[in-house]
């Protein structure tokens, strides 16, 4: 069997391909394309449809040969995906730590990362530290440097099954450092933390009004805003920060300027508030921004949007409307602007 890899952009809209399978990526959820980042698709990460759909990737074999093409830069949820398909096509039997670990990266992908800082060594903090470790050496080439992420994230994988295998409990990830392999790993999240203990000295904490999930009012709830933070983790520091937050729940709205041109704002998955609306408030800005600076956007829409590249709103029945990033080819909208919107969705919900 050949196996071979490429890497296409986030929202990238596939169509079905012979000797071709799209994880992570595609708007479909089909022989050959599985991804769920669409208002129709299944309520499961992708890692766990591939798992439970080999048929939808051996669809996809001709002459012995397929190329599966994640997401550019694969994240957790896309090599394990992928991950899963190489499996399947070399023949190898599905187990129960498989459907363990589908579980886990489904929790990760919807967004329950909050770490302990008592206990900050998880499978999730390993593998981001890794990752994060890898940046700093990644080629500028786009599909090279993809395709290394993808061969150290089945490495981490293969040692993490191996562990599984050995009847550890995922919930115990102290005792990944007792694989020997993951203490670069163990170090960084050390000094990840510290360095998000001097973000939070200079990120703007307030309470944040945001819609219940129940479309019964609102509630105000411990937020932050931050401009490009130093910490990889710090969204899940933030989730876990009792202290600062003066609050159990820890901040439950993170609005993080990740670069000049990319905001992600979000709220904790398991809390009873949402992010309903904004994507929608924030997609209408970017077009009239665009518009008046003659940037529009051009091409196939979006399936289920008016753009080819909107603002992601987190409509999938996975990320219910918790999550809201910008468009991967970044946005025009300031962070001054964007704040302003932020505001007014909070202070004016008939938007919704």
């Amino acid at each position: 069997m050949e196996l071979d890899y490429s890497f296409v952009p986030m929202g990238y809209v596939a169509t079905p391909e012979s000797s071709k399978l799209y994880v992570d990526v595609g708007n479909a959820f089909c022989s050959g394309v599985l991804d769920h980042h669409h208002p129709d698709a299944p309520d499961a990460c992708t890692a766990m449809l591939v798992l439970n759909h080999p048929e939808y990737v051996m669809d996809q074999v001709e002459d012995d040969h397929l190329t599966i093409i994640p997401h550019q830069y694969p994240d957790l949820d896309a090599i394990t995906g992928a991950w899963f398909a190489r499996q399947h096509v070399l023949g190898k039997p599905v187990c129960g730590i498989h459907q363990q670990w589908a579980d886990y990266v489904c929790m990760v992908d919807r967004g329950f990362t909050t770490l302990d800082p008592a206990k900050p060594v998880t499978p999730y903090s390993v593998f981001m530290m890794r990752m994060h470790l890898l940046r700093k050496s990644l080629p500028d080439d786009v599909q090279l440097a993809s395709r290394e992420i993808l061969k150290v994230g089945f490495d981490f994988l293969d040692k993490v099954m191996s562990w599984l295998e050995a009847g550890n409990d995922i919930e115990n990830g102290a005792a990944l450092i007792e694989i020997g392999d993951f203490d670069a790993e163990v170090d960084a999240i050390d000094a990840d933390l510290q360095a998000y203990r001097g973000d939070i000295q200079r990120a703007e904490l307030f309470a944040a009004s945001l819609p219940l999930k129940s479309g019964e009012g609102k509630r105000e709830v411990p937020g932050l805003w931050i401009e490009k933070p130093e910490s990889a983790m710090f969204k899940s520091w933030a989730r876990g920060d009792i202290e600062n937050a003066h609050d159990s729940e820890g901040f439950v709205f993170l609005g993080i300027q990740v670069s000049d041109d990319r905001f992600i704002l979000s709220v904790d998955p398991s809390s009873d508030v949402y992010l309903k609306g904004l994507g929608d408030a924030l997609e209408k800005a970017e077009t009239a921004k665009r518009k008046e600076l003659g940037l529009e956007r051009h091409g196939e829409n979006r399936p289920g949007y008016n753009s080819p590249d909107p603002w992601y709103d987190g409509r999938s029945t996975l990320h219910n409307y918790t999550i809201v990033d910008s468009p991967r080819n970044g946005t025009m909208i300031c962070g001054e602007e964007l704040r302003k919107i932020f505001n007014r969705y909070m202070n004016n919900l008939d938007i919704l």
